[in-house]
């Protein structure tokens, strides 16, 4: 399923602090060539370019920093680099890069600076639970939510955390509260749905999906989720046309190409799953579609190709039980049986896990 958030930048809050008591023009100039670069840096974080906007949050302490340490501009109060607000932005320019643990320090500084800054919290919670620290998210959700109650993009990150560790009722819980806050939110619709899909509560999900594409039409994750959900549901030409749509408007979702191949193998339009799946994996290599792709190919009785798409799976994933049942079958459909026994037994001992 598609992630609910669509891998979406961490909710910050951008603070700049600047109080001006100029005395020489040299030193008035000095501040407004380094609150240009700041807020240069902080519309290139906005539009996503995180490179650019630590070059420019870089320069302006440059500059800012030149003016702390002179003397004959004491009287002027100054960003200071150290400041909770500047590392607050700094640790939203590294989550842009997916540089986690380097925002997740910055957000931690500028809490020890400023602990009533709490949308530095948030921010951690939100690198932390990307970097797969789903217990430390928890834990500065519940923190902030404690402070702020009613703030609805928390409790939809609270959601997606808890829906990452597979507990749907809490993660549905988290989802609705948010739906609640703030109803016209597209991505909390699109958590009910992922949500209940989890749940085999398919009619449920297609109308939450149906409520996120109200309000967002042209929200890649809730039509591919929807398109997902349709196929559950056996409504395959409706799936086919959502999966379709999603991926015009976006060719760069390997997921989407791996589970539209599925609908066409579960078609049985096999030389479409087979073109679908080497679509994922050319934007993305991954276990679980060299194993999809492997099926395709033993299907089709190249039998040489699967046992290639088989161990790829299982180089990628070694704790991949499917792969190794899936080649295990074919060596044994091929007469090799000692090699089969392995990989079955592998398989089985996986499982039991």
């Amino acid at each position: 399923m598609c992630n609910t958030k669509g891998r979406r930048a961490a909710g910050h809050t951008l603070f700049f602090v600047l109080l001006c008591a100029l005395g020489a023009q040299a030193t008035a100039q000095t501040l407004n060539s380094a609150e240009a670069y700041f807020k240069r840096g902080l519309a290139r974080l906005e539009k996503g370019d995180a490179e650019g906007a630590l070059g420019d949050f870089d320069e302006c302490y440059e500059r800012f920093s030149r003016l702390n340490a002179d003397p004959q501009t004491s009287r002027i109060r100054v960003l200071d680099p150290r400041a909770a607000s500047a590392l607050n932005n700094r640790g939203a320019a590294h989550f842009l890069k997916k540089e986690y643990e380097t925002a997740i320090r910055d957000f931690s500084r500028a809490l020890a600076l400023n602990p009533r800054q709490i949308e530095s919290l948030h921010n951690r919670g939100n690198a932390r639970r990307e970097s797969g620290d789903l217990a430390g998210a928890l834990a500065d959700y519940e923190r902030y939510l404690s402070r702020q109650p009613r703030n609805a993009a928390v409790w939809h990150d609270q959601g997606v955390a808890h829906f990452f560790l597979r507990d749907w009722p809490v993660a549905l819980r988290d989802f609705q509260r948010t739906i609640e806050l703030n109803p016209r939110m597209a991505e909390a619709w699109n958590g009910c749905g992922l949500t209940r899909h989890e749940l085999n509560r398919h009619e449920e999900a297609l109308g939450d999906f149906n409520q996120a594409l109200k309000r967002a039409p042209r929200f890649a994750g809730a039509l591919g989720n929807r398109a997902i959900t349709l196929r559950a549901l056996k409504r395959y030409e409706e799936s086919l046309a959502d999966f379709n749509r999603v991926l015009a408007l976006d060719p760069r979702l390997a997921e989407l190409w791996n589970n539209r191949g599925s609908l066409f193998a579960t078609r049985g339009e096999l030389t479409a799953a087979l073109a679908d799946y080497e679509r994922s994996l050319a934007l993305e290599p991954n276990a679980v579609v060299f194993r999809n792709l492997g099926v395709v190919h033993e299907a089709l009785g190249k039998f040489a190709e699967a046992l290639d798409d088989y161990s790829r799976a299982i180089e990628l994933a070694p704790q991949h039980a499917e792969a190794y049942a899936a080649r295990g079958g074919l060596l044994r459909r091929l007469g090799r049986e000692a090699e089969a026994r392995r990989d079955l037994a592998e398989s089985r001992w996986l499982r039991e896990r």
